[in-house]
């Protein structure tokens, strides 16, 4: 059997000293890795790592947002490639824990499969145990957030599936599985291998809370996806259920609230003026 051939790609934005540190981990474990960075200016990071030929940069100098990017690194990505591997600029994923997932993956490669993703653990979250799940190896979901999903590149480019860039940032990993899902394609959990990842920033009373722009993206979004996959009354019921527990959870938790919730309502005007991917 032929050993498969996995790659990262990852999405840069004015990437810290920490971010640009975490490249070298990831050539330890993956055969090539894509960078598409979003900074809107040259900065000397750049040229050094045009230098390595196993590192692809590419760079259109503006905030393409997050499907854009991944849609351009799966585009660009070698046809010798089996898996690729998406990543946020600052996800916490060991060398260990990403040779784990490979060994898995491996193990269980087949038509069948349109991602595989690791257990993601908020550092935000300290009710759970940071430790992978020894019950189950693995099990069926219905979606993974993007940052280490290894998506399997011959299911996506055979059945042209790609993410929508309409969203810019937020949900658009959630489509992406629904597209898997209508077409048979599983989407995978293996327990076995741990990231952390940032959910925006932790406020003093220990909850995670989001920036203003990021919520108007949320709201928006939200009324996107549930008006592309659901048909009424089911779609309208979702949006005003999950709008609800939103805006409520921005009262009682979050700090500014009042400027989120217009955050929120300029995302729904935006929405029902067709005015989607990035906004200024």
């Amino acid at each position: 059997m032929r050993k498969l051939r996995f790659a990262a790609g990852i999405t840069y934005f004015y990437p810290d000293e920490k971010c640009l540190q975490r490249l070298d981990q990831y050539l330890d474990v993956f055969d090539a890795v894509y960078i598409y960075d979003n900074t809107d200016a040259f900065l000397p990071y750049a040229k050094t790592l045009k230098k390595n030929k196993r590192i692809h940069y590419i760079t259109h100098h503006t905030n393409d947002g997050l499907p854009k990017a991944f849609n351009e690194i799966m585009k660009q990505c070698d046809e010798t490639f089996d898996y690729l591997c998406i990543l946020d600029q600052d996800s916490d994923f060991s060398c260990d824990n990403i040779v784990k997932i490979e060994a898995f993956i491996s193990k269980m490669d087949s038509d069948e499969i349109g991602i595989i993703a690791p257990k993601i653990m908020y550092y935000h979250d300290h009710s759970k145990n940071n430790k992978p799940d020894a019950v189950q190896d693995y099990v069926a979901t219905e979606w993974v957030i993007a940052s280490g999903s290894f998506v399997r590149l011959k299911t996506v480019k055979n059945k042209k599936i790609h993410f929508d860039e309409a969203y810019f940032i937020d949900r658009f990993d959630v489509d992406f599985c629904k597209q898997l899902d209508r077409l048979g394609k599983k989407v995978l959990v293996f327990n076995h291998a741990v990231l952390f990842q940032n959910l925006g920033y932790c406020g003093s009373n220990h909850h995670s809370q989001h920036a203003s722009f990021r919520h108007y993206y949320i709201f928006r979004n939200r009324l996107y996806y549930n008006h592309k996959f659901y048909t009424w009354p089911v779609s309208i019921i979702r949006t005003v259920l999950q709008s609800t527990k939103h805006l409520f959870y921005i009262m009682a938790y979050e700090n500014s609230s009042f400027t989120k919730i217009k955050y929120c309502f300029r995302g729904m005007k935006d929405y029902f003026m067709d005015k989607m991917g990035g906004v200024k």
